[in-house]
Order: structure tokens, then C-alpha cells, then sequence
């Protein structure tokens, strides 16, 4: 049976409430992290005059730069389209439950029809954080 937009549902348990609060906090901790490095790397455009700094004059530092930047905005927007996706589907469940009469059940969040955006996030995250390592090792390398 499916709850939502064709996505197969779960029994609502004790169990799986443990899964998606895990997966949904593991999705916050990446989030949390990609906004760090974005951070970090964004402090090196706007650093002091005496501190490591991008020189933008290196088109190697630029290209680091602005594919770090994208990647990890990247994960930043799937974070967010993920979990509009899945509050949208638990909406789905919840009307669905209320007029179907329907059991404890909720979308099958782990289902590729969603899992996607949460892979996207890590990969895209991954990327990022090498390239922006990448990136940091060059403007201090650069500075020296």
C-alpha cells in the first residue's frame, strides 16, 4: 500500500522512528558542517589585510573557489529540498491516515524517490570539503 505520491509505507513503530530520527540527524550534522566550511571559505574572501587570504589574481584559486562555493551550496540546497520533500510526503500520510482510517504508517523515507536528495547531500558535501581543503591549502600555501 502506498501513503504518498507512490511512495510504499512503513509501519510506525518504535523502530522506525529511531531510523528516520537518525537519518534526519545525520542530515542536520551534514548540513551543519557544509555551512562551516562554506563559512570558512568565505572568511578567506573578506580576511584582514595581515591574514590568509584568496588572491583572486590565481585563476586556479578562483576555479577552487567558486566549485567549492557551488558544491556545497549544492548540498546546502539539498538538505532543504529534502526535507521539504519528506515533510511533504508525512503531510500526504497524515491526511491520507486521517480520512483512509489508515494504521500508524509513514512514507518509506529510505525509498530512492527520496533517498536521492539525502545522497546528493553527502556527495555534494564530500566534494565540497575537498576541494575547499584544497582550496585553504592554496591560499596559505599562496601566502607564504
Amino acid at each position: 500500500m502506498t501513503l504518498a505520491d507512490g511512495i510504499e509505507n512503513l509501519p510506525f513503530n518504535e523502530v522506525t522512528s529511531k531510523s528516520i530520527d537518525t537519518q534526519f540527524e545525520l542530515s542536520q550534522t551534514l548540513f551543519q558542517i557544509a555551512l562551516l566550511m562554506t563559512g570558512a571559505l568565505w572568511g578567506l574572501v573578506i580576511a584582514k589585510k595581515d591574514e590568509i587570504k584568496l588572491v583572486f589574481s590565481e585563476l586556479s584559486e578562483v576555479v577552487m573557489f567558486l566549485s567549492s562555493s557551488v558544491v556545497l551550496l549544492l548540498s546546502v540546497g539539498s538538505y532543504g529540498f529534502y526535507l521539504w520533500k519528506v515533510s511533504h510526503y508525512f503531510a500526504d500520510a497524515s491526511v491520507a491516515a486521517t480520512k483512509g482510517g489508515l494504521g500508524p504508517y509513514v512514507p518509506d523515507i529510505f525509498d530512492q524517490d527520496i533517498s536521492y536528495l539525502f545522497l546528493c547531500q553527502i556527495v555534494s558535501l564530500v566534494a565540497g570539503i575537498f576541494n575547499g581543503v584544497l582550496t585553504l591549502v592554496s591560499a596559505h600555501n599562496l601566502r607564504e
